[in-house]
């Protein structure tokens, strides 16, 4: 794909974890959730260290009321910041 300017970055670069994972931030603020879900595993899939995604996919299965899910995207979070990242 040749980049023009108006190319979303996720199209232009689709090996970009965190354009994949800022799409889908967008995409679960416009309620779209089931596109947010799909952009935020993929952002995973490239890079799944990106903390963020991981929470934006957790607020994302809740929007789809899949709390299961939702939970264990969360709980390795759970003192991140504590253990130094």
């Amino acid at each position: 794909m040749k980049y023009r300017p108006w190319t979303p970055v996720h199209l232009a670069k689709p090996n970009n974890a965190a354009a994949h994972g800022n799409r889908g931030r967008a995409l679960l603020l416009l309620e779209r959730a089931a596109d947010a879900l799909a952009s935020n595993e993929r952002a995973l899939f490239l890079d799944p260290r990106l903390v963020e995604c991981w929470t934006n996919k957790g607020n994302t299965l809740l929007q789809l009321h899949r709390p299961e899910e939702a939970l264990a995207c969360y709980e390795p979070l759970v003192g991140y910041e504590a253990r130094g990242h």
